[in-house]
């Protein structure tokens, strides 16, 4: 069995993303005209007849969320990748100041896009990793 897991995403300023692995959603609330009550046979109570009981509101809603496909939101991704551009190995070779520099994992949690969206952002933007070989040493995207 295969599944699915759903990441909402963004600051306090922002609009609500979900995104699953592959794809990017807008979360909008919708209200309804008219209340949607959710109901349940109970057939425990006194007055309940043989042929199915009382019909019992458990509750009512006036809303709900929608999911509406939405293209990546990728401008943070580019604001945190532009915090410490590539000056050549001359410069950058010292990692020893870590300012700038971030996990793919980090990267992927603060973009307000799926992780395969995330990822095809930064081979679009010609970006690359310092150091990357494992998930605890620092890996970098660096604009050439």
């Amino acid at each position: 069995m295969h599944s699915c897991s759903i990441t909402i995403k963004g600051n306090p300023d922002d609009e609500a993303i979900a995104c699953t692995e592959k794809q990017t959603y807008l979360l909008r609330q919708a209200d309804v005209s008219n209340s949607m009550v959710i109901v349940d046979r109970n057939a425990s109570r006194s007055n309940a007849t043989e042929q199915g009981g009382d019909w019992v509101a458990l509750s009512s809603l006036g809303s709900y969320f929608e999911l509406q496909p939405t293209a990546p939101r990728i401008e943070r991704l580019r604001a945190l990748l532009l915090e410490r551009p590539f000056r050549g190995l001359e410069h950058d070779a010292k990692l020893d100041d870590t300012h700038g520099l971030y996990t793919l994992e980090q990267l992927v949690a603060s973009t307000q896009a799926s992780r395969i969206e995330t990822l095809q952002a930064v081979k679009e933007m010609s970006a690359f990793s310092i150091n990357g070989t494992t998930s605890n040493e620092i890996e970098r995207a660096f604009f050439p």
